[in-house]
């Protein structure tokens, strides 16, 4: 990632890289909780990597049955909450966690927590200020997504980006664009470039 900038992609979209404003995680940081893991993607972020990074938990992130709040406390420390906003270029980004239930099944819905919570976020924006959600669950993991898009109404939302599974895709449903970010984990070492413009 941090020699990206300036590498070659298509000239519609600008032609080469430009240096990346920040790194999205959306979960998965770990693949078990523990405190060396926690310790190792810190250093990655403040020693190696040359961007500010914002993740949201995954499932791997708390343990599952074998609950650990190690990485909690780890993301409520560097961003304040489990979910949480900010703002970058006027745009809006939410983070959005939804606690996943270890028991279930791999695809889950959002939780009301989560819901509320981005209700509450959109409502304080103008409706033309535009929004991206970022959270764990992707478009083909997520069972409530007529839920989502009815808690995003008529705001400003571009897109939902996703993780869970390990691929990347793109997918429209009810006029609202999930991106489905990849796993460095997977067998095609993987990441996204999003560039986002005006228009």
């Amino acid at each position: 990632m941090n020699t990206m900038a300036g590498t070659t992609w298509p000239k519609v979209i600008g032609g080469k890289v430009t240096k990346p404003s920040f790194v999205i995680g959306a979960g998965d940081i770990t693949e078990w909780p523990t405190n060396a893991a926690m310790k190792g993607y810190d250093a990655l972020l403040n020693e190696r990597l040359k961007f500010p990074a914002y993740d949201v938990l995954g499932n791997h992130d708390d343990g599952g049955r074998a609950f650990s709040p190690t990485m909690i406390n780890w993301l409520k420390k560097k961003h304040g909450s489990l979910s949480y906003t900010f703002e970058k270029g006027g745009v809006v980004f939410i983070g959005l966690w939804s606690k996943f239930d270890p028991k279930g099944k791999p695809a889950q819905p959002l939780t009301k927590e989560a819901l509320t919570y981005l209700k509450e976020q959109l409502a304080n924006l103008p409706k033309e200020k535009p929004a991206i959600i970022f959270t764990h669950l992707c478009h083909d993991a997520m069972t409530n997504r007529d839920e989502l898009v009815n808690t995003i109404g008529k705001s400003n939302v571009i897109m939902v980006l996703g993780g869970h599974y390990h691929y990347s895709s793109v997918n429209q449903y009810r006029g609202v664009t999930f991106v489905q970010l990849p796993s460095p984990k997977s067998k095609f070492t993987e990441f996204t470039v999003i560039r986002i413009t005006k228009d």
